[in-house]
């Protein structure tokens, strides 16, 4: 049987319930016996899923009704049950719902301390009957094969007391249990202590159970004695960490974590304060915000060399919950913010010189490269590609020495010169002192919004920036990283802008390649109807389709997948305004035979803004069956049934993959006139868009084409 290595549980301080959990039973070959009581959701969040998907014998116990559905479609044992200290047919449990969600305190009895903790104004309460049952009972008139239990988890809104005595422990002999103790209530402990077990470890409120003691007629003295020993290690060891604290109390503390690009620019912050402060950091790397492209641990040795010979750095650890002054990571909550990156940092962390001293030192006797010390280096990356840019440019002023930069990934290499036609020598680095060593050596460096880019930044080498200096993209991705660094050159000097690449005037058309997959297509017609609206000009459209089978790929679910053919989309596309010519190319094209395209939009086209242009226009006759009073929906979540079901309106659920309707159904059973259409081939598609009056829903496909037909639109998120 092969090993499940994913982890679902919810993450407290940087790992997994289920992670720390398999802590515990490190054979994957073991197969043991898992309840998970209050499981909720069937994987997400899920403390037992990981277990269950390893073999072994896990029995799910919800009494949240509205769950089950869910709960059975992915699990194999799952039970409608209250779980409590009595037995009852029918007891009210009640469903808390709060900002939209069900709410961690939904339980039998609503805990008082739960309340305290979360002062939240209920959305909504629900009573809802479900039989109570101890858990005793079901084990010995339901599951009786189970003998011993390896793993409980227990999670049921405050009453996990309650639960516990409803099992004989004696019996079933629990080796572990992980029990959510938000009101961090001592009874628990000193209940399960009589019985054996000691409190292993606390993660945020959930605490972890073992098995620590045998012989269950101990005398209450003797449990009195090991748990004065045990106060008297603990305090012992918080004397030791204050030691610690005082020590620490000279260096300022920093977690820092996203991407190693985020990381490099968090080091300025440290640099600054030592600066001023004359205070050294010890940094905490950890997975927090964006995770590192190679893991934690590998980034972490990897760049354990260079980052301890920095000479503001006292100190750098992986974090293991050890308390800190300053988050690297919080810049980010301004990411959407119209600040630039300089202005983010510097509002953040207090800072009006963020970025301006050089912030990453390398000793040239070890960390340099004479043979690199002509060499302009350059480093793109496919997603935030500037496709007409002056390219030309840099290779007619440098020539041989112009070399491209790669971080042990050639696809960006083969992308690059794909996009640019341009071939260079490739320089490729494997280690993250490698990519250092090589920009510390160079003679200049050309680069975007990439890891490279910040390397190069903190050691105030000369760069060219490939972004524009004004809004000239209508990329919004792009635009975004515009915004974060338009002003870079007026900051550090050390930054230029490559210029763009000016389309003749004397042409009539313009060239695009455009990519296959059917999202990044639409948005791709809307960018050259917006070039058509600025320039006059029609679009010859070369569609690139690298698939095997040649189609525009649509959904793909696990073992549903639909597509949508060129031939589909031919009549549409080629009787819009702005298109001259429509062309399929195949997998085996080759850039140097299309050396006429102006405009590459196989890059990054999933992000758009929307405007007051439509870009889909129909002359269709024809309409859909159900008229222009019709509401189309995809979506999973619920949905205000009321307004449907009072609206003179037809509602059709519009999808290629049916389930997704069944699903709906689920979680909308008071809707009261429904219809489910799946479109036969584009053309109906449309046909059915154009038609409608209004679209309600979350899949992007769907939501795109409401919007290429300016239709009303209600955006659900979920």
């Amino acid at each position: 049987m092969s090993i499940y290595s994913s982890f679902h549980g919810e993450i407290q301080n940087n790992k997994e319930v289920d992670k720390v959990l398999r802590e515990y039973f490190p054979d994957y070959g073991y197969k043991g016996v898992f309840l998970d009581i209050g499981a909720f959701e069937p994987i997400e969040i899920s403390n037992s899923y990981h277990f269950e998907k390893n073999g072994w014998d896990v029995y799910c116990f919800e009494a949240n009704t509205n769950q089950i559905s869910l709960l059975k479609k992915e699990r194999k044992n799952v039970y409608n049950y209250a779980i409590y200290d009595e037995d009852k047919d029918l007891v009210d449990f009640n469903v808390v719902t709060t900002n939209g969600w069900t709410a961690g305190f939904s339980s039998v009895e609503i805990s008082s301390e739960y309340l305290k903790i979360f002062p939240q104004t209920f959305e909504k309460l629900e009573k809802i009957k479900v039989p109570q049952k101890k858990m005793n009972n079901v084990l010995e008139n339901e599951i009786p094969h189970i003998k011993e239990i390896d793993i409980i988890s227990l999670d049921v809104g405050g009453g996990e007391l309650k639960c516990l005595k409803g099992l004989d422990l004696e019996k079933y002999k629990p080796k572990i249990m992980v029990i959510e103790n938000v009101s961090d209530d001592k009874t628990i402990e000193e209940y399960l202590f009589k019985y054996g077990y000691i409190l292993d470890k606390q993660i945020s409120y959930n605490q972890y159970y073992k098995k620590e003691i045998n012989n269950y007629s101990i005398e209450i003295k003797e449990i009195k004695e090991i748990k004065e020993i045990k106060e008297i290690k603990e305090i012992k060891e918080i004397e030791e960490i204050k030691k610690i604290e005082e020590i620490e109390s000279e260096y300022i503390r920093y977690l820092s974590g996203g991407r190693l690009g985020d990381f490099m620019y968090q080091l300025s912050v440290i640099n600054e304060n030592y600066i001023k402060k004359n205070k050294k950091g010890i940094l905490y790397i950890c997975e927090k915000g964006d995770i590192f492209t190679e893991g934690l641990d590998y980034t972490y040795n990897d760049t354990f060399e260079l980052i301890m010979s920095q000479p503001y750095i006292k100190d750098y650890k992986i974090y293991k919950g050890e308390k800190y002054d300053i988050d690297l990571t919080l810049w980010r909550n301004e990411i959407h913010t119209p600040k630039n990156i300089y202005e983010m940092f510097n509002s953040v962390y207090d800072l009006t010189t963020f970025g301006k001293n050089k912030w990453f030192f390398l000793d040239d006797n070890l960390y340099k490269n004479e043979i690199l010390k002509n060499t302009i280096f350059i480093n793109t990356k496919e997603k935030r590609f500037y496709s007409d840019l002056d390219y030309d440019f840099l290779y007619e002023k440098y020539g041989d020495n112009l070399v491209y930069l790669s971080c042990g990934n050639k696809n960006e290499y083969d992308a690059f010169t794909l996009k640019t036609n341009i071939k260079i020598k490739n320089y490729i680095t494997n280690s993250f002192k490698e990519l250092c060593i090589a920009i510390n050596s160079c003679l200049l460096f050309v680069g975007g919004l990439t890891m490279p880019l910040t390397i190069a930044q903190a050691l105030k080498k000369d760069l060219y920036f490939l972004c524009y200096r004004t809004s000239e993209s209508l990329d919004s991705e792009n635009r975004m990283c515009e915004r974060h660094v338009s002003v870079l050159d007026k900051v550090w000097n050390n930054v230029k802008y490559l210029k763009k690449k000016k389309i003749k005037s004397n042409e009539n058309n313009l060239v695009y390649l455009i990519n296959e997959e059917i999202f990044d297509f639409l948005v791709g017609l809307k960018i050259i109807n917006e070039y058509f609206i600025k320039t006059g000009k029609k679009g010859i459209i070369y569609l690139l389709v690298k698939n095997e089978e040649d189609d525009l790929f649509f959904v793909e679910k696990e073992k549903e997948k639909e597509k949508i053919t060129f031939e589909e989309t031919y009549n549409l596309i080629i009787n819009q305004s702005y298109v001259k010519n429509y062309i399929k190319i195949n997998k085996n094209f080759k850039i140097e035979n299309y050396k006429n395209i102006d405009i590459d939009l196989t890059c990054n086209n999933n992000i758009f803004e929307l405007d007051k242009n439509k870009w889909l226009n129909m002359d269709i006759i024809n309409r859909n069956r159900w008229g222009d009073n019709t509401i189309l929906i995809n979506m999973k979540s619920k949905i205000d049934l009321k307004y449907l079901n009072e609206k003179n309106v037809n509602v059709v659920f519009i999808s290629y993959v049916e389930s997704e309707f069944y699903n709906f159904l689920e979680n909308n059973k008071g809707i009261k006139k429904i219809e489910y259409y799946k479109p036969e081939t584009f053309e109906n598609l449309c046909i059915v868009f154009n038609s409608c009056n209004m679209f309600i829903g979350s899949y992007s496909f769907y939501l795109l084409m409401a919007f290429s037909m300016k239709k009303d639109v209600i955006t659900i998120s979920e």
